[in-house]
């Protein structure tokens, strides 16, 4: 019982921790020095117990070691570590993401804790984003919630975002844009939840969905419907591409787990090929190379983010010859794209590490029951909709899929 207590007591700050610097603004209502009064001393707290922990894990750590995906994830997350020590440049999209995994990475080697985190994550982002989408009836017309304008948490150095995309609070309901896109498919503002922009609020209410799949093993049908209606309030692009995209790869996973004769290492080498090889590499490849095929995407008529488009798609194919060991200083392109972004930024030794880490991790996972289906999903929300895998929120995530892939 009080070994019980004492790991809901770790896992807590862990879990506000880990949202608190993956997109989720706990200081949205608080100012974020009460916050920090909170989650430092907290944080310094769980550092010492789950080093601690490491010593009562040894056989769960060994196992673990001798994982080869875990081996091919620890020499990329080394070679990030080293590269920035070597640039001396803040080019890793978040310090605090290597902090948090060296201290709560021990403390996910028990399977008890880490389905006490994720619990946590689906209690509270599915509550929230269950309170959010209530404001939609207040855009309706249905009610009328009491509203006061804020200031926009992202994008400060953006003209038009300070001008057109300012928020509103609506207090225990959250976030929302101020108004009506001339875009939307229903006539709301676009829900902001607890988060800068709708593409970030997307992203913890989707990963928050695929670890109901994982660890609770929901039925996927009801959370894809779930996500289908969420997403359409959500109003955001690139989320709503992702999940298209995935929905075609389970169509394609499940039509060839109905092949008998078909092996387990045919359904893996799939899910890397949706996953990695054709959104990753190929896609971009032929965007960087094909000047018809960008600017017929930029010319969008769809939803009219021209704009927006250019800032996500403009690929680079290769770093310079000088940066091929370590990234180029300052790439000239960003994208929505982490494999891209990795060739980039790291050079080519971590992105072949990453590429071996995704391969291994794939060939030795379990193809049944939900587990390809919540990984695939969980993979290109962080690669594809918030490119962001040295999140702690991601450490979390990839935790997670590598304990229980077998």
């Amino acid at each position: 019982m009080i070994k019980e207590i004492i790991s809901w007591f770790l896992c807590i700050p862990i879990t506000l921790y880990c949202l608190n610097a993956s997109h989720f603004l706990l200081w949205a209502y608080k100012p974020y020095s009460q916050w920090e009064i909170f989650l430092k001393p907290s944080l310094f707290f769980v550092a010492i117990c789950s080093m601690a922990l490491v010593f009562f894990e040894k056989k769960v750590s060994l196992k673990i070691a001798k994982d080869q995906s875990w081996q091919y994830y620890v020499i990329f997350i080394l070679g990030v570590v080293l590269i920035d020590i070597l640039k001396n440049e803040k080019i890793v999209p978040n310090k605090t993401a290597l902090l948090f995994y060296a201290i709560c990475l021990p403390l996910l080697l028990s399977e008890n804790n880490y389905r006490k985190i994720f619990t946590l994550i689906i209690l509270g982002i599915g509550s929230l984003a269950f309170l959010n989408i209530i404001t939609a009836f207040h855009w309706l017309g249905f009610c009328d919630l009491p509203n006061i304008p804020v200031e926009r948490f992202a994008g400060a150095d953006d003209l038009y975002a300070q001008l057109f995309l300012q928020p509103i609070s609506f207090g225990f309901f959250g976030l929302t844009e101020f108004k009506v896109e001339d875009t939307a498919l229903i006539p709301t503002a676009r829900l902001m939840g607890w988060s800068p922009e709708p593409i970030h609020w997307g992203y913890l209410v989707m990963t928050a969905a695929s670890y109901a799949v994982l660890i609770f093993n929901f039925k996927a049908s009801k959370v894809i419907s779930f996500l289908a209606i969420y997403l359409t309030f959500l109003g955001s692009t690139a989320a709503i591409l992702v999940f298209l995209y995935f929905l075609i790869c389970v169509v394609l996973i499940h039509q060839l787990k109905k092949i008998k004769q078909v092996l387990p290492l045919k359904i893996n080498s799939l899910a890397f090929l949706l996953v990695v090889l054709i959104p990753g590499i190929l896609a971009p490849s032929i965007i960087a190379f094909s000047r018809e095929v960008k600017e017929k995407i930029y010319e969008d008529s769809v939803t009219n983010e021209h704009n927006n488009w250019e800032n996500k798609l403009e690929f680079k194919l290769f770093p310079k010859v000088s940066g091929l060991l370590i990234g180029d200083s300052s790439p000239e392109a960003q994208s929505h794209n982490f494999i891209h972004q990795c060739l980039l930024f790291f050079g080519l030794p971590c992105w072949l590490a990453f590429l071996c880490f995704l391969n291994s991790f794939f060939i030795n996972s379990n193809p049944k029951n939900n587990y390809i289906i919540s990984a695939i999903f969980i993979l290109l929300i962080n690669l594809y909709q918030c490119p962001s895998l040295l999140l702690p929120q991601s450490a979390i995530s990839l935790a997670g899929l590598l304990k229980i892939k077998k």
